[in-house]
Parts: C-alpha cells; structure tokens; sequence
C-alpha cells in the first residue's frame, strides 16, 4: 500500500510539474478543447513521442542500417531513440553477431555523427548511452581508476615489550595502498561474530545471491539483532592508531601490557570487469566514486 502511494505522489507532482511548466492548464477550466485534445492522443506532439532503445549489437552498424532503422522509427511515429552499444550475457540460443568498429573508435565515431545527421534530418531525438554493455569501464580503464574495495590482515602479538614486526600482508589484486595501521587490545571472552549482529548479514554484503532465499523480504538495512551478548564492542578511545610507527611493512612498537590484535587496513582492486560489452571493448570496471 505504501509503495501505491508513493507512486501515485510521484505520478501527481510529475503532472503539475508537466502542466506548469508546458503552458498547459490543469482540468479546473471549463474551457478544455476536446477536439483538440482528442487529436493529440491520435497524433502525438514530438515530445510525447514513443522512444527505444536502439541497439548497436556488437557495434555491428553500417550507414545504410543507420539509414533504414531510423526512418522506420519515422514512419511508425517514434519521437527518437538511444543508442546502445552492447554485446550479450551468453550466445548459448542466439549466435553471435559479427563484430562492427569497436566502441568509440573513430570508425565507430563516424557512424555515430551518421546517425546523429540522420535523426536530424528526419526531426527525431536522439541520446546515446555512455558505455558499450552494463557496467561503466573499458580497456583504457587502469587498475587506479579500477573499482577498490577494503581489505585488512591481523596479527596478535603480546605485550610488555618493544616489538619490531613485518605485518602481514592483506589480498592483493592488481595493486595495493595501506590506509592505516590499529591495534586494540584483545577481551578475554573476544566473540565477534558480526552476522549475529547485524540480520540478513550475507544479503547485505551480497555474500549470499538474492535468490538463494526465495523472494527477498523488504529488510531495514539497518536491522540490529536486539542482544549485545553477541559482540564485545571495542570502544573508540581503547583503538591505537600506530600508522606513523608502521613504514615499508615494518611496525616498532613499545606494546604494552596484555595480548594485542595489530590491524593493517588497505585497498586494493576488486577485478570486477565489463560485462555485456562489445568486442574490444573489455576491461576493468570504473570505480564509481
């Protein structure tokens, strides 16, 4: 019901937002010519035209396709397209098509101004999507822009002397940078078990495939399971922050009394790749932020 709602709110503020903006009057006037308005459902105006995605398959595209798909979306009233360059997920049922200019090329770049002139001239709109397949990257995507994620190693090592340690080294794909370097002393009953902390743990960190249970329930991401007894904080004053006595994998330091956790956090690349891509346009995935 609630997700009814806000729907029909969305549908409501695009209207008048629509109606404001287009000089048109909202149905509270008398004066509504029905002629008129009956002959722009038959016939619509250019901007409430049908768009399609316009698929370049495999970049497979010639100007006289470009030609004849275009104006075939004239004659059967289509208002514009996006262009989409795009291989497939699997070619286990249709066979694959043979590759055209690879994505953003300047063979590719050519046909794409063809289209552009094209649409002109036949008075139709048209947008083009930003990369060849899903996910955002390509070959001129280096490991630095690739897409990172955190990683960490740790070591315990006891107190009440001064210690001068290589730390172990955290995954490592295709490149590796430190971020910091922690340590926090160890509690004796030390349980951190962090999916009983937070529900449906697995999902949320896509460990676990949606549909491996089912229909996913509409979980609050923030859901906490209610009982402290499953984890034994570590409270932010108790964390040690040694990273000015960590150089070249090598940490000095005087550990005081008690046994101690050592934490190296770093970053590294999560090789995600493209997907769906055209060929010769495979590489590393973008890093989103």
């Amino acid at each position: 019901m609630l997700k009814t709602k806000i729907i029909i709110t969305l549908l409501v503020y695009n209207f008048v937002t629509f109606a404001q903006n287009s000089n048109y009057r909202l149905a509270t006037s008398t004066a509504i010519n029905y002629t008129e308005l009956n002959t722009g459902f038959k016939i619509p105006p250019e901007e409430a035209r049908l768009r399609c995605y316009w698929w370049w398959l495999n970049s497979m595209v010639t100007k006289e396709s470009i030609i004849r798909d275009l104006q075939q979306m004239k004659l059967n009233g289509y208002g514009g397209a996006s262009v989409v360059d795009a291989g497939s997920s699997n070619y286990s049922v249709a066979h694959k098509t043979a590759a055209g200019p690879v994505f953003m090329s300047r063979e590719w770049m050519e046909l794409y101004k063809h289209a552009v002139k094209e649409a002109q001239r036949l008075g139709l709109e048209l947008s083009v999507n930003v990369q060849s397949g899903w996910n955002p990257g390509g070959p001129t995507i280096t490991p630095e822009l690739a897409l990172k994620k955190i990683v960490f190693a740790e070591v315990k090592v006891n107190g009440g002397k001064t210690i001068s340690i290589k730390l172990p080294q955290p995954d490592s794909l295709l490149m590796y940078r430190d971020i910091i370097v922690q340590a926090f002393k160890k509690a004796a009953n030390d349980t951190m078990v962090k999916n009983k902390v937070i529900k449906n743990w697995g999902l949320k960190t896509f460990k676990e495939s949606f549909g491996m249970r089912g229909i996913y329930p509409l979980y609050n991401l923030r859901d906490e399971y209610s009982s402290t007894n499953y984890f034994n904080s570590i409270p932010k004053e108790a964390v040690v922050n040694l990273t000015n006595q960590y150089k070249d994998g090598i940490l000095n330091w005087d550990v005081p009394e008690g046994e101690w956790v050592i934490v190296r956090y770093g970053w590294t690349c999560t090789g995600a790749k493209t997907s769906t891509n055209s060929d010769g346009w495979q590489g590393l995935s973008l890093d989103h932020l």
